[in-house]
């Protein structure tokens, strides 16, 4: 079952586990299938994207951090690198910051707002953060457009027409502790 916490998020009502117990992984695994049916049958998704981030890569653990103290022997290459470019704190924020702005735009290009719910992977040491999210109310914004608009905001994309055949929303509910809702997405709701 699904509930709406104190706080306004939406999880499952379970009971905690700490991710380091031997028995996540078996639960996270049992949880992917109430998720996944809840995804697939109580809203009409149009997208199953994969969003990754040219500015984002893997940065070992000060990835995550709001400076760079920790330090490794590309420490200083890396660090040059991104200050050229712009960036020197590379955070969670600053990734979701480029998500929002992708949907803002597909917005303003049809009239109203998608729904989607995100998933966030690539959090562990040496890895590329990445998003996969579905997306419904598409409208008027082609999967050509959102790969352009995607590229140009934030790096590369794969976006392939939703196919609950396919099993992208069990797909993304392997990361069920943390996926992330659009606000209005109950208004979407199929039941």
């Amino acid at each position: 079952m699904i509930a709406i916490n104190e706080t306004g998020l939406w999880t499952p009502e379970q009971p905690t586990i700490a991710l380091e117990e031997p028995a996540f992984r078996s639960y996270r695994d049992q949880m992917v299938q109430p998720w996944g049916d809840w995804l697939s049958e109580n809203y009409k998704w149009d997208l199953f994207v994969t969003l990754t981030f040219r500015d984002v890569e893997p940065l070992s653990e000060y990835q995550w951090t709001s400076d760079f103290s920790i330090k490794d022997e590309n420490h200083e290459y890396r660090k040059q690198r991104l200050e050229a470019k712009g960036i020197t704190n590379l955070t969670y924020g600053y990734a979701v910051g480029k998500f929002l702005k992708l949907i803002k735009k597909m917005k303003n290009r049809q009239g109203t707002a998608p729904y989607w719910v995100r998933a966030t992977h690539g959090t562990g040491k040496w890895e590329n953060l990445h998003f996969h999210a579905l997306i419904g109310g598409v409208g008027s914004v082609d999967r050509e457009e959102m790969w352009t608009l995607w590229k140009k905001i934030a790096g590369l994309s794969k976006i392939l027409k939703y196919d609950p055949s396919r099993g992208a929303a069990y797909y993304i509910s392997k990361s069920h502790e943390n996926l992330e809702f659009s606000k209005y997405l109950e208004r979407h709701r199929l039941n």
